[in-house]
């Protein structure tokens, strides 16, 4: 009995240990691209700008995210592992807070992330890359 007492207790204490691990450091600069096709050569630098996913995660609990040529900013929370970005202004401009959306952020690795926008201009999936740890908290 003293055996199977030792077990139970440390595979409690291994469950703990891996489900109290430390949060993925989200904070930092990331960058990725959606292959949005272009129609013409003329067009190629549109498309690839109306791809374009720039995201800035501050210290200070808030966030800068260039998508689809449109910028946007708010605040974010962690749930589950998962980095919530509040968009609460697009283009400058305050959203009423009923309209405010929320666009999920995944690790994937130490260097990489899953962002998803369901409300944005794609609402596939895109990897973003980190470019950056340091960033600052100016707007």
């Amino acid at each position: 009995m003293v055996g199977i007492g030792k077990i139970i207790s440390g595979s409690l204490c291994l469950v703990f240990l891996l489900g109290c691990g430390t949060p993925f450091p989200y904070q930092g600069h990331w960058r990725g691209s959606r292959n949005i096709p272009s129609p013409d050569e003329a067009s190629r630098d549109i498309a690839y700008q109306l791809g374009k996913v720039d995201l800035v995660v501050k210290p200070n609990g808030m966030f800068d995210l260039v998508e689809g040529g449109l910028p946007k900013s708010g605040r974010t929370r962690v749930e589950n592992g998962v980095l919530k970005l509040i968009v609460t202004h697009v283009v400058d401009q305050p959203l009423p807070p009923e309209r405010e959306q929320v666009i999920e952020v995944r690790a994937s690795d130490k260097d990489t992330v899953v962002f998803t926008d369901k409300a944005g201009i794609d609402p596939n999936p895109v990897t973003l890359k980190r470019i950056a740890t340091r960033v600052d908290n100016r707007p």
